[in-house]
């Protein structure tokens, strides 16, 4: 999802990524990686649906935005359902490694953003 950019947020996934890019080391990335899906694992299933992820997402409070995910960011997310498992959720591995793939993406952006020439 797309939003302004006077608020500085491209991706919906951006005010999550702006949390994560503090990280100091990457057993600490890794550590906010695994608290987090805790915290977004609402009904403790041990993998994260599309449906359990909006839910959690609309109600994590890191902005004063509301992170609205739809299917379509799900999808890009989770590579075209190819990080899902056969039910169709993320587990932790895979959330892993889409908050890595997401968080780099972010990092690249505002790099581009800041090299911006006037």
């Amino acid at each position: 999802q797309v939003a302004s950019s006077n608020s500085g947020i491209v991706h919906c996934l951006d005010p999550v990524m702006q949390v994560l890019a503090n990280f100091t080391s990457v057993d600490d990335l890794r550590d906010m990686i695994a608290q987090l899906f805790e915290v977004l694992d609402v009904y403790e299933a041990g993998s994260l649906s599309f449906d359990c992820l909006r839910t959690a997402l609309l109600h994590l409070h890191i902005s004063h935005h509301a992170i609205k995910l739809r299917w379509e960011d799900f999808l890009r997310l989770t590579n075209g359902g190819k990080l899902c498992t056969a039910s169709g959720g993320l587990s932790p591995q895979e959330f892993e490694r889409a908050m890595v793939r997401e968080l780099k993406a972010f990092v690249q952006r505002r790099l581009a953003s800041a090299m911006t020439i006037e």
